[in-house]
């Protein structure tokens, strides 16, 4: 697989950047800040997308670190190639992954794709994201690297059924979780927790017996407070009962106030009523008809309106009085067609002339077409024709291409299908291993006391072996034998062939009889042909209608006949026009027409205006009112007074029902008789005094429930001590079993571990291999003291002992890592090799080992395609 090229339309600081790729060693030389790791991080991106999404910083959270500086969109394209097929994706980012877009593209066809998804990187090198950054992504100060699951699964050839792995991730973890939750030195762990239960009860029970003494103290400071209480209590109800006999007197006094207060209403609101009454003499009109009379005083202002629109003014009067005569509009009709036919026949005789030059041109196309002259529809075909074979020219070497491209496929097809069934029968063999020592395993935890989980781990290994089994049911086999989509294909193409054999004869048969000119291109010359064709035409019918001496009489009889006409009306004329005479004469007659309407419509509109004023008028005289200017405001008054009376009037009535029912509920005369008792306290004093009683009393309460929750703690407290040495007995026994528990899964534990390390082993060797190959190529010397262990982790020999790799130097612990990183490489993919991500991995290497770097980079693009960003000349 290989990169062909990339564009970036913003990503970061780069906006409209492409980048071609070629084979071998790509070298990306600029100086700090131009973008060379921006751009490394647009290629990893476009294969497993961003980065710590879910971070807040965004120089941790690489959607918002590389969101574009000038804005645009955010994103670009790649073009790539994977097992001989060239692809081109397509992504566009958005402020959150649901807003991204994702498009797959073949290059051949220019047609979506779906052989990949989202997941680029993950389907194309069968590895996830972290393992892709430890192994073919190199960035600047990260050389070094670890060997993760998904690079174990895919050195193993487990990259496409990786269960056998995670199998192992989930029994690991689930036994790491148990035996921190059951810890006996965590915090959080259970056995921690039931020794710490135990030792709190132990000192719970030592204390039983100050319990008791604390209480019999409390109680008898309870006693005290209680007979407080009932003593402050008979001191409230006291009070009580004088409050109650104040408060009778209180509600009597406000009943009586109130009766008077309605009795005073009701004579304010007579007063008024009989003000109001006096305003209408005595004749108090009704809503409805005050409503009816204001709406015919508004139809009223609308109808003088209107007069004042139809008055005609002065000038319109004048024009009524001169008497000019009305033209019937079928005469003037007849006249507006005659003068019509007058200007249709003129402008005739003026354009059929024809000129000198249309006389040549005529007497050209006579000789031309004297042995004939072809159709119109002849010609259009003989176009269609030309067209028709254009096109399935174009169309045969499209399909042509069509052809190569599926036998080339059906070769590919037929050649991965072959290597699909060789790589099914290595898989098949690691999974039977893997079974039979998860069942090895499953049974020697069942000899150890642990069923469950000896139980487990058969299952997954019998389920490892069935899966071996049944691995290859389904792959396809080598397809042989005729291809139909090719088979029809060929098919269409001969019948294509054929049909534009047929439209050359057609084309050929026509231009022999009709001398096509040599050296003129065809089309050009069907359209000359065919203008000559409309031009000839043209002349010929316009020679036919050239001159009549009927046409000439008929003009002069008509030019008489509108001469008369317009005589009749004194309107004759000055000069030929006679349609322009006519739209005058018609516009005159009209604005007479306007003006009779008009004026008809003003003395109809007078006539209801006087009828409704004149209603108006006798409805204010039967009210005993003068009519005045403006009746409609004389209304309004009207009805706003009679409202206020009938607002009074309701007031009144409501009032009356007041006192009646009052008068009917209380006993009037011994309310008007009250008298304010002599020697009682006020309401204010005596709630005062309740107020600072209750108050002691809630204070004497909360005491006593203060002391009744402490004898109730202490109660359950002194209950309990016999419960917790039984709780105690029960405790000590379940810890001891849980120690047995927590030791049995350890071991368990160190067996899965030794299960995965014999598994690994198998490869570390080809891995170390390939460190000392890349090392050798890198240093020019043998790594004599390097070994690599089954979790392929590597040591250096120092002092005779194996060292941790971080104790090197920082640009030792990078070439270290940078050789691992292609050990690892070279082990994963044994075929089809990826291309490399080089973002500057010298920059801590010393001068010789630099030079050794220039060689190391010239010897790997001879099998990888290498993507190399650097910013000093010196590591170009």
């Amino acid at each position: 697989m290989k990169l062909i090229k990339c564009h970036i339309e913003n990503f970061g600081k780069l906006s409209d950047f492409t980048y071609d790729f070629t084979d071998g060693c790509n070298t990306v030389c600029e100086e700090n800040g131009w973008g060379k790791s921006t751009l490394a991080a647009f290629l990893r991106v476009m294969l497993f997308g961003f980065r710590n999404e879910g971070k807040r910083d965004p120089l941790e959270n690489e959607r918002k670190r590389y969101s574009p500086w000038q804005k645009g969109v955010y994103g670009g394209e790649l073009q790539f190639e994977s097992e001989g097929k060239q692809y081109s994706v397509r992504r566009t980012f958005g402020s959150k992954s649901a807003e991204d877009e994702f498009q797959l593209t073949d290059t051949k066809t220019n047609l979506p794709c779906s052989d990949f998804t989202q997941n680029l990187g993950e389907e194309l090198f069968r590895i996830d994201a972290g393992s892709f950054e430890r192994t073919i992504f190199i960035s600047q100060n990260d050389c070094e690297t670890f060997v993760t699951d998904g690079i174990n699964a895919k050195i193993g050839n487990l990259a496409e059924n990786t269960d056998d792995i995670n199998n192992f991730e989930t029994a690991d973890k689930r036994l790491n979780d148990l035996l921190n939750s059951m810890s006996p030195s965590r915090k959080t762990g259970s056995l921690r927790q039931s020794k710490d239960r135990i030792t709190e009860l132990k000192t719970q029970i030592r204390n039983g017996q100050e319990i008791h003494n604390t209480m019999e103290s409390i109680d008898t400071r309870k006693k005290a407070a209680i007979e407080e209480r009932e003593k402050l209590s008979a001191e409230l109800t006291e009070l009580q009962e004088r409050q109650k006999e104040l408060g009778i007197y209180k509600d009597q006094q406000a009943k009586k106030e109130k009766y008077l207060d309605l009795r005073a209403k009701m004579a304010q609101r007579q007063q008024t009523l009989k003000e109001a009454e006096s305003y209408f003499n005595g004749v108090i009109p009704k809503g409805e008809e005050l409503r009816e009379k204001a709406a015919v005083c508004n139809q009223g202002i609308s109808v003088r309106k209107a007069m004042e629109i139809y008055c005609l003014t002065v000038e319109e009067q004048a024009q009524l009085k001169d008497n000019f005569p009305m033209v019937d509009n079928a005469r003037l009709e007849e006249k507006y067609a005659e003068a019509q036919e007058l200007e249709s026949l003129e402008s005739t005789i003026r354009k059929n002339a024809l000129s000198g030059e249309e006389s040549r041109r005529l007497e050209e196309l006579s000789g031309y077409f004297a042995e004939g002259m072809p159709q119109e529809a002849e010609i259009d075909s003989v176009k269609n024709a030309w067209t028709n074979r254009n096109e399935g020219k174009s169309l045969l070497q499209a399909k042509e291409i069509q052809r190569k491209t599926l036998q080339s496929i059906q070769a590919q097809e037929d050649a991965r299908c072959l290597r699909e069934q060789e790589e099914a029968g290595k898989r098949k063999k690691i999974l039977l291993l893997f079974g039979i020592l998860l069942s090895l395993g499953g049974f020697v935890v069942i000899l150890l006391g642990q069923g469950v989980i000896g139980g487990v781990l058969i299952v997954l290994g019998i389920a490892a072996v069935a899966a071996a089994l049944l691995f290859t049911a389904g792959r396809s086999k080598v397809q042989t034998g005729e291809n139909t989509e090719l088979s029809y294909l060929e098919q269409e193409m001969e019948e294509l062939e054929a049909q534009v054999r047929i439209e050359e004869e057609q084309i050929d048969d026509f231009c022999t009889r009709w001398g096509l000119r040599e050296g003129l291109e065809l089309t050009s010359w069907l359209v000359e042909l065919q203008n000559k064709r409309r031009d000839y035409e043209a002349l010929l019918e316009r020679q036919k209608q050239d001159g009549s001496d009927e046409k000439t009489a008929r003009i002069a009889a008509l030019q008489k006949d509108l001469q008369q006409f317009f005589a009749e009306y004194g309107e004759v004329p000055e000069t030929q026009n006679y349609l322009a005479a006519l739209h005058e004469l018609a516009g005159k007659c009209r604005q007479r027409q306007l003006l009779l309407e008009k004026q008809k419509k003003y003395l109809q509109q007078k006539q209801k205006y006087e009828a409704l004023a004149e209603q108006v008028k006798n409805y204010l005289m039967s009210l005993q009112l003068i009519p005045e200017e403006h009746p409609e405001e004389q209304l309004a008054e009207l009805e706003s007074h009679r409202k206020d009376y009938e607002k009074e009037l309701q007031e009144y009535r409501r009032i009356e029902k007041e006192i009646k029912a009052f008068e009917e509920k209380e006993d009037i005369p011994a309310l008007l008789a009250l008298k304010i008792p002599e020697g009682e306290e006020s309401l204010e004093s005596l709630a005062d005094e309740m107020q600072v009683l209750s108050e002691r009393m809630e204070e004497r309460f909360q005491t006593i429930d203060s002391y009744q929750k402490q004898l109730s703690d202490l109660q359950e407290s002194w209950d309990t001590v016999e419960n917790m040495q039984e709780e105690l007995e029960a405790l000590q026994e379940k810890t001891e079993e849980g120690l047995k528990q927590y030791e049995l899964l350890g071991m368990t534990k160190n067996l899965l571990e030794q299960a995965k390390s014999s598994f690994t082993a198998k490869y570390t060797e080809p891995v170390m291999q390939g460190f000392r190959k890349y090392y050798r190529m890198l240093t020019g010397t043998e790594c004599e003291n390097y070994q690599m262990d089954a979790n392929t982790r590597l040591k250096v020999i120092e002092g005779n002992m194996p060292r941790d790799i971080g104790y090197l130097s920082l640009g030792n612990r990078d070439l270290i890592g940078i050789c691992m990183r292609l050990a690892l490489v070279e082990a994963m993919y044994e075929e089809q090799k990826p291309f490399l991500i080089l973002d500057d991995p010298f920059v801590n290497l010393d001068e010789n080992r630099t030079k050794g770097a220039m060689r190391f980079l010239t010897e790997i693009a001879k099998e990888y395609q290498v993507i190399y960003f650097t910013c000093h000349g010196s590591r170009e």
